[in-house]
């Protein structure tokens, strides 16, 4: 989650496939600026759309981190990995 202060805005960008199908509530607390003790609490739900994915645990995950070595004008760069991966798993799982 993200608040932008030039814009006012607050944004929920959720970048796991993970989250797909689940509802997540939080709240908003707005205090007056000249003013200790007046707040106002807004209460949000996010509903993600999608079917629920459960995490096989079961499975033991390797960590890889990687980094962009250098990227171009139309999008095409280089990645390098942190350890040895399987480019068509990642292909398809890539997020």
């Amino acid at each position: 989650m993200l608040y932008e202060n030039s814009t006012r805005t607050i944004t929920l960008k959720p970048a796991s496939k993970w989250v797909a199908g689940r509802t997540y509530y939080f709240t908003i607390v707005v205090k007056e600026s000249n003013s200790d003790s007046v707040s106002y609490s807004f209460y949000c739900t996010v509903r993600i759309t999608g079917e629920i994915i459960e995490q096989d645990f079961s499975i033991k995950y390797t960590d890889v981190n990687y980094t962009v070595n250098w990227l171009d004008d139309y999008s095409h760069g280089s990645l390098k990995f942190t350890s040895p991966i399987n480019m068509t798993w990642l292909q398809g799982n890539f997020f």
